[in-house]
């Protein structure tokens, strides 16, 4: 999908205001997301299916791609997993491009909180 500058900006903007914990590229929905506090659970689901491809030897998240990111004055830590299956390494977030420009390989996530980042990073790395 592409995605310009405004149209990123305008989400994100969006995202804050609706304090949004974690927000990314929904590839499936083909457009930025978020989630919320009360959507952990959700994310619980994915982080344990993120964790079982990691030990798989199908996933991998980099301490390298760990970044601190700044948005119209406001924090945000990234994260990325990247799939290693050489016919499916995932994509390039247009979120991370084009909101926080970072172009990577895989998703990006980006946590309000940074031990929110670093607690993924830690389990995902377990």
């Amino acid at each position: 999908m592409f995605m310009t500058k405004d149209q990123a900006t305008t989400e994100i903007r969006h995202a804050i205001k609706d304090k949004a914990t974690i927000l990314f590229y929904n590839e499936q929905m083909g457009r930025n997301s978020y989630l919320k506090k009360e959507d952990n659970p959700v994310w619980k689901v994915e982080l344990k299916r993120f964790r079982k491809l990691v030990k798989e030897g199908k996933m991998e998240v980099n301490v390298h791609n760990n970044k601190d990111k700044t948005f119209e004055g406001k924090n945000f830590y990234q994260i990325v997993v990247q799939l290693l299956d050489k016919d499916d390494l995932g994509g390039m977030s247009p979120m991370a491009a084009m909101g926080f420009g970072e172009l990577v390989s895989g998703w990006a996530y980006y946590f309000s909180r940074k031990g929110d980042r670093d607690a993924m990073f830690k389990y995902l790395s377990k």
